[in-house]
């Protein structure tokens, strides 16, 4: 990640250039395939994430034979996974 992608998210913008610095050197960069699961219902949450490029496909299983549903797609500067570390319950 860098400064300059932290700084068009939403939720980082009104931060200045010495607290994206800050944000910047926190930040652990990833990369994920096509079809690999990033977390699932229920993990504890750790940390966020910020899509840098591509998109993500958001499902959740709602019925008991765990088949999922679609309720979301993320892309670019778009973050997910905050509610885990607001709450400090386990990913909804």
């Amino acid at each position: 990640m860098n400064e300059e992608t932290l700084a068009h998210v939403d939720l980082f913008s009104t931060l200045d250039k010495k607290e994206l610095q800050v944000l910047d050197k926190s930040c652990q960069e990833r990369t994920y395939g096509a079809g690999s699961t990033i977390f699932t219902q229920g993990d504890a949450g750790a940390g966020l994430y910020v899509v840098k490029s591509g998109k993500i496909r958001l499902t959740q299983a709602n019925d008991p034979d765990r088949a999922e549903v679609e309720i979301g797609v993320m892309g670019a500067g778009e973050v997910m996974g905050e509610m885990a570390l607001l709450d400090d319950l386990p990913r909804s």
